[in-house]
């Protein structure tokens, strides 16, 4: 049975061959040196109302397409 297609097949399959070429990283180390993110954050509160000390806002990722954006 094939597999269906979906909007993300494409970007996983190249997250998983990451992951398979760097099986020393864990999960999240791989998923940031992969998405060329210097931070991958867990937050309980909506991204618009977190800043960092000198004020940046954190990027919400929710709209991101494909690897980086």
């Amino acid at each position: 049975m094939a597999t269906k297609e979906t909007k993300n097949s494409r970007t996983l399959r190249y997250f998983i061959m990451f992951c398979n070429k760097n099986p020393e990283l864990r999960f999240w180390q791989a998923l940031a040196a992969w998405s060329l993110c210097p931070y991958i954050a867990v937050c309980w509160n909506k991204p618009e109302y977190i800043q960092d000390k000198s004020g940046f806002v954190i990027e919400d990722t929710f709209y991101w397409e494909g690897r980086n954006g």
